[in-house]
């Protein structure tokens, strides 16, 4: 299925007509290994989605699936809830209090194969990518004269307690020649790490590179100086889809149209970021229109697959580097990507017109 970048979708996307037809409806959760099929004009499956982190414009694109119908003609009824870092969402998927979730792929990594053994979690599955590269950053003002990660070394940065940003950090820091010990964290909740560094209590705050505009915002006339992770840690995914083991075998059906539905709903809000920023107020009053359409607009080269590929496809070799990457800083176990990323679930997921960003080759400096 082709959605070119303009937002104009296929017959398929909409969900007009009949999906593909089994006997009977099936529940949240099917028998072990089947594949049954939701029939058309059954009650819709209700499931719960929690974003990354917060509902913010980058994460805006679960409300504009839902007010793009995409989700209600994949026979779906979507209740999106605002996820947050560390465990949460692992744990509330683990529960069943939730059915999906977007989580930072270093840190499901981590869980997945924790090189302490302590904490593992081989209870998710991965089923799609959301963006290609990281996006984990260290965000800071001109005003404090941050141009390198060296310049951080002995003074405060802030973030949340537990993020893969804090966790992926002595590896950042020892690629970018920096002393990790010599730079001090202190932990806030996101919301207050714009604050924090606007009034100079720290000089950068862990956050995504795409919230630089929201950080402006509140610093009222400085510039954002984004150290981005990717520079120096290039092999690492930025957000996945994940799911329940459980769910990924009970009911794939399932699964299959909740990916395919949310991914459309990306390809729609990075195409159309204005109107995907409206939408998202619509839905969270609080949300600034210029500064979500700002998010959406600049995490459309996030979300390029591989050639050939649709949207959330994720490269197993780039993956086996990721693993590589991760082992090397004693972040991980190795394991088979195999074992955890999945692809039998992107059948109604979106590709790109125009072509797509080759798979970057490129290792860890």
């Amino acid at each position: 299925m082709t959605l070119p970048m303009n937002g104009s979708l296929t017959r398929r996307a909409l969900g007009i007509g009949a999906l593909a037809g089994g006997a009977a409806a099936v529940g949240l959760l099917g028998g072990c290994g089947s594949d049954k099929r939701k029939v058309s004009g059954s009650a819709p499956d209700k499931v719960t989605y929690l974003t990354s982190f917060g509902l913010n414009g980058r994460e805006g694109y679960a409300h504009v699936a839902n007010a793009k119908g995409f989700f209600a003609g994949a026979g779906l009824d979507v209740q999106i809830r605002a996820g947050a870092a560390a465990d949460s969402n692992n744990s509330l998927i683990a529960s069943g209090k939730a059915q999906f979730a977007a989580v930072d792929s270093s840190g499901a990594f981590i869980r997945y194969a924790n090189k302490s053994g302590k904490g593992v979690d081989k209870g998710f599955q991965v089923v799609a990518g959301i963006h290609q590269r990281t996006l984990m950053s260290l965000i800071s003002l001109d005003l404090w004269g941050i141009t390198s990660p060296r310049g951080l070394e002995g003074r405060k940065v802030a973030g949340v307690a537990g993020s893969a940003i804090e966790k992926m950090w002595p590896a950042y820091a020892r690629l970018a020649g920096v002393d990790a010990q010599k730079v001090h964290w202190q932990h806030a909740e996101a919301t207050e790490l714009p604050g924090l560094l606007a009034t100079g209590q720290v000089v950068a705050v862990a956050l995504f590179a795409l919230a630089a505009g929201g950080v402006e915002k509140v610093a009222q006339g400085s510039r954002a100086v984004v150290l981005g992770y990717d520079e120096y840690l290039g092999d690492l995914f930025g957000n996945v889809l994940i799911c329940s083991e459980t769910l990924a075998a009970g009911n794939p059906d399932l699964v299959r149209r909740f990916t395919g539905a949310l991914l459309n709903g990306l390809v729609y809000a990075v195409s159309n970021p204005g109107e995907s920023a409206r939408i998202l107020k619509q839905a969270v009053p609080t949300t600034d229109v210029a500064v979500a359409a700002g998010e959406l607009e600049r995490m459309r080269n996030y979300i390029l697959p591989p050639a050939g590929h649709p949207v959330g496809y994720l490269d197993m070799a780039a993956a086996a580097r990721m693993v590589a990457s991760l082992q090397s800083n004693g972040l991980i176990d190795s394991f088979e990507p195999e074992t955890l990323i999945r692809h039998e679930f992107l059948d109604d997921a979106p590709t790109l017109a125009g072509g797509a960003r080759p798979v970057p080759s490129g290792s860890a400096r």
